[in-house]
């Protein structure tokens, strides 16, 4: 992302919109299509994807609703960061902490952009 971005900006706006824009199209797509696009590439699986799953179970063990549409657009539109190092991660923990919290999702829990479509 970062090579298109930069190599063919010729000014620092230009720069800041090419990178919206590539973020924008390899994630949320939208409003109002959200995760159209959604790929899954190793840098957007550990910035965007873990970080969001994060925020919505945080939110869930809190009792508290998450507001993931105002999380998505900000993370479209900050500059983007490449990470000094890389963080360490107990994957095998972490897929277990998350299918035991969610465990307790109803069907009524599940929020869709299109009352047309059911969730399973």
């Amino acid at each position: 992302m970062g090579g298109f971005c930069y190599g063919h900006a010729q000014n620092a706006v230009q720069k800041k919109q090419y990178e919206t824009n590539a973020k924008r199209i390899v994630t949320v797509w939208g409003p109002p299509v959200d995760d159209y696009s959604a790929r899954i590439w190793s840098d957007l699986v550990k910035d965007y994807y873990l970080e969001r799953w994060k925020r919505y179970f945080e939110a869930r063990e809190s009792g508290k609703a998450a507001d993931l549409a105002t999380w998505e657009v900000a993370w479209v539109e900050k500059d983007w960061q490449q990470p000094a190092a890389p963080e360490s991660l107990n994957v095998v923990d972490f897929a277990r902490r998350m299918l035991a919290l969610s465990k307790d999702i109803a069907a009524g829990d599940v929020v869709l952009n299109r009352p047309d479509l059911l969730a399973t």
